[in-house]
């Protein structure tokens, strides 16, 4: 979980990533963007969990390189 920042429109998100299933996958980590009052430490062991409301959704990006470039 990263730092708090205040969003262009002066909500207060901060950025979940998702570490990679594969620890031999060193792509970059899926992440999404969410209130720090929605995501709670969790009080048994490490990471975080959150609520979401039964409609609710969230949409979770992963950087992808699209092509191939040869450097020579």
């Amino acid at each position: 979980m990263g730092e708090p920042f205040t969003s262009k429109s002066g909500h207060e998100l901060v950025e979940v990533k998702i570490p990679n299933q594969d620890p031999e996958d060193k792509t970059p980590w899926a992440s999404f963007v969410i209130s720090p009052k929605m995501i709670h430490e969790n009080k048994f062991g490490k990471g975080v969990w959150m609520k979401l409301q039964e409609d609710g959704a969230i949409r979770v990006s992963k950087p992808v390189i699209k092509g191939n470039r040869d450097i020579r």
